[in-house]
């Protein structure tokens, strides 16, 4: 790439639009050949990044890039919902990053393309700056991505933000008031929790409040009779001796990994000597609640649910 167009993009973080190319000599044709030769991508009527790198980066990375190049045509617009998530540095699924995300500001009717979504205008007080855009206010990002994505989405990045300080749990009750529809977002404001430490176990919780479970405690010490520590846990479902641990990797599968599986497994031996039932869950389980009745089941939860 030649270095003119090079600088370009690393001073438009990540991005150039044609007006900047073109003070730097390059007409239309240039332009265009280089998208053709796969040098540069479009991105927006005349937004383009480096092909190359993006072609090579994280789907959250082109998504990001997306927003900067999308919002330069919107100048009344915030970042919004998921998108605003992503630009936050919240954690959100990369199945919900295939279209840019806005919200008007103030004012504003809703519309959409194929590379945007325009929704309902917010109010002018929940739009801070960050980065070198406008975004709605995390706790709001939040609330409007549990009510459009799903309360998983939701609650994922809600669990995050509260154990960070992003937010607190009162921020995102008075955000879901705003909404218009509300209901996936009222849902997860009485599960929110800033123990829980991954997405995996937030949608734990989730699979275990569908299933009509008492909520478990969240990261346990156990310890013998004598104080001796033994392990820290996940899940605990207290009254029926339940270990439930989120194993969410394929951390086992190196050659180095051998030591690890064997520390697991002289740690859930230590666990069922202390008369504790371990159950491991991962994405799959997550995936399918009724296995995940199933394995609870097993392991001697009882709950009125049907599952």
């Amino acid at each position: 790439m030649d270095a003119a167009i090079s600088l370009a993009i690393a001073s438009g973080d990540g991005i150039v639009t044609y007006r900047t190319l073109s003070e730097r000599g390059y007409d239309v044709n240039a332009v265009r050949a280089r998208v053709k030769s796969g040098e540069l991508v479009r991105l927006h009527h005349g937004v383009y990044a480096a092909g190359a790198a993006f072609r090579d980066a994280s789907i959250q990375r082109r998504h990001l890039l997306s927003v900067r190049a999308l919002a330069t045509g919107l100048p009344h617009q915030a970042v919004s919902h998921q998108s605003a998530l992503a630009w936050w540095g919240l954690p959100v699924l990369d199945v919900d990053l295939d279209v840019v995300h806005f919200s008007g500001i103030g004012s504003g009717r809703a519309r959409h393309t194929s590379r945007a979504w325009l929704h309902p205008a917010v109010p002018s007080d929940e739009v801070r700056e960050h980065a070198g855009l406008r975004v709605t206010a995390p706790a709001l990002a939040v609330a409007q991505t549990a009510s459009t994505v799903g309360a998983r989405a939701g609650l994922i990045a809600a669990d995050y933000a509260v154990r960070t300080g992003e937010f607190a749990p009162d921020d995102l009750a008075a955000a879901t008031a705003l909404l218009a529809r509300p209901r996936s977002a009222v849902r997860i404001l009485d599960l929110v929790s800033a123990h829980s430490e991954s997405p995996g176990e937030s949608w734990s919780r989730l699979v275990f409040a569908d299933l009509g479970l008492v909520s478990p405690r969240e990261q346990v010490e156990i310890t013998t009779q004598d104080g001796r520590f033994v392990a820290r846990i996940d899940f605990l479902f207290e009254r029926e001796r339940v270990v439930v641990e989120f194993d969410g990797a394929t951390k086992y599968a190196s050659f180095d990994g051998r030591d690890q599986l064997m520390a697991e497994k002289r740690r859930e031996d230590a666990l069922r000597a202390l008369g504790y039932r371990v159950v491991r869950l991962t994405w799959a389980d997550l995936r399918d609640p009724s296995r995940v009745a199933h394995l609870l089941r097993t392991a001697g939860l009882r709950f009125a649910a049907a599952a």
